[in-house]
């Protein structure tokens, strides 16, 4: 019997690459699954629009994978919507798609965290599947992401193989599977970055963390280690999720065989990301190190990094703007509460 997996999909006004990953999503393989589209309060007419592409009102072309065409002219999609505030008086029913509406723009940790509780205490899932809506996923991508995890007991999260959306039909490498961590710098190493396809990575291995672009999760690993860290409000949760997995001694692993493609940094504002980017990669730190380690870190951080940062914004950009978001986020992160 295949496990249930629940697919969790954030979007927050980007109808249009939601919609074209909703497309591949309905055509793979995978026989039991649930689909959540978690919306963080869209602006624009993001809900008006997945209710166009349901019924069938909406030209879809997928430049990755021509077969992914919009096929709703003859397949409907029912949707259930529901407010965050009613999420508990959920009844089972056979939609298609469950559209959980929040009150904010809760980001990536909070929103998936939302949807996460909703699949695990209204849907009973096996799995949870977090995935970018700014990618597009091969037919059989989720059949091999569940093979591996139910062959080992100990592998707690599994990561595919991610080529970059803009580069088809070559296959340009993002990240196979997810990465390493230096926590002596607060630095992930992205494996396979910018490669060319040679079949370089053909088999499972073992990885500091799992991408949040991609990342399927063991129910049973979250009684365990909880939600994720919603301080984060985006970047570095995934890699602090995996962590905590991995201290209570779940891995986190890679599977060649599924095949996604992402439109990586297809929405992001520079001063946003970078200002995320600073505070959570010292957070992180703060959170998952002991004294020693922190003292190492400050070390190597001020000496290697800090200053070459800084002449990389204010001489190097010569952008004001950045630098100011670089400090603001490095300040906000060594003073962030630990909870």
């Amino acid at each position: 019997m295949n496990p249930l997996v629940t697919i969790i999909l954030i979007n927050w006004n980007g109808w249009q690459d939601t919609i074209e990953c909703l497309e591949s999503l309905f055509q793979i393989s995978y026989p039991n699954i649930k689909i959540i589209v978690v919306d963080n309060n869209s602006t624009n007419d993001s809900v008006d629009k997945l209710y166009e592409y349901a019924e069938g009102l909406t030209e879809i072309y997928s430049e990755v994978n021509p077969k992914i065409i919009n096929s709703r002219k003859t397949k409907k999609v029912s949707i259930l919507e529901i407010n965050e505030d009613n999420l508990d008086i959920y009844k089972s029913s056979n939609e298609d798609l469950i559209l959980l509406k929040n009150n904010d723009n809760y980001g990536f940790a909070k929103g998936n965290n939302v949807g996460i509780k909703f699949a695990l205490n209204q849907l009973e899932t096996d799995y949870i599947l977090l995935l970018n809506n700014d990618t597009v996923v091969e037919s059989d991508f989720l059949e091999h992401l569940v093979l591996l995890a139910e062959n080992n007991e100990k592998i707690g999260f599994v990561g595919p193989k991610t080529y970059f959306y803009k580069d088809f039909p070559k296959k340009i490498i993002q990240i196979a599977g997810g990465g390493t961590i230096d926590l002596k710098i607060a630095r992930t190493y992205q494996i396979g970055y910018g490669e060319k396809e040679e079949n370089q990575f053909p088999e499972p291995f073992q990885l500091g963390y799992v991408s949040g672009s991609c990342i399927l999760v063991k129910k049973e690993i979250l009684q365990e280690i909880g939600l994720i860290d919603e301080h984060f409000f985006m970047y570095w949760e995934d890699t602090d999720w995996s962590y905590q997995g991995n201290l209570k001694g779940y891995l986190s692993y890679y599977q060649p065989k599924s095949i996604i493609w992402h439109k990586h940094g297809a929405s992001s504002n520079p001063c946003f990301e970078l200002y995320y980017l600073s505070r959570n990669r010292i957070y992180f730190i703060r959170k998952n190190t002991n004294i020693k380690e922190y003292i190492i870190f400050l070390l190597n951080f001020f000496l290697r990094v800090f200053f070459q940062n800084i002449w990389y914004y204010l001489i190097h950009l010569k952008d004001l703007s950045m630098l100011k978001a670089y400090l603001k986020g490095l300040l906000n992160g060594f003073t962030l509460k630990i909870e």
